[in-house]
């Protein structure tokens, strides 16, 4: 029974370690098909938010990976209690519905000026320490997330 479970163990950590690794390194997974063709390949395009009390094992992994630590009395329950009944209402589906549809109309507009800011943000944060050199991209990704999510809300 105890080896049962370590094997259990031990292929979520293959799995959350292949899914981390493509992600970081936005790798897709090369397949072939029987007649030795090669199926296309499909990278990542989003982004993955876990939580857990397990870290991955392995530096370059772990640099590859934002980790914010939440402790006990950090999160204030009673606004997790109205965040959660306003999930289960719909009202966070309708506001990502209406995002989308934001950036849809928008996407020519935003492929222009999107990759400069990207870049643009990336060397601010280059010039801040940072851990790993896939640091300072993935703060540039996620602070122009939310710039492009503070415009629709405007």
């Amino acid at each position: 029974r105890a080896m049962d479970q370590l094997r259990s163990i031990h292929g979520l950590h293959r799995e959350a370690d292949r899914l981390l690794r493509a992600q970081g390194n936005l790798a897709g997974r090369g397949r072939m098909r029987s007649d030795r063709s090669l199926r296309p390949e499909y990278y990542p395009r989003g982004l993955v938010l876990s939580s857990g009390e397990d870290l991955p094992s392995g530096q370059s992994l772990r640099a590859s990976i934002l980790v914010l630590e939440v402790s006990k009395g950090e999160v204030d329950l009673n606004s997790l209690k109205i965040a959660q009944e306003q999930g289960m209402k719909g009202v966070f589906r309708a506001a990502m519905g209406g995002y989308i549809q934001w950036l849809a109309s928008r996407m020519d507009d935003l492929k222009k000026g999107l990759l400069a800011r990207h870049q643009e943000l990336r060397e601010e944060a280059r010039k801040k320490v940072a851990f790993h050199d896939q640091t300072p991209d993935m703060f540039a990704s996620l602070t122009l997330g939310i710039e492009t999510f503070l415009a629709f809300a405007n």
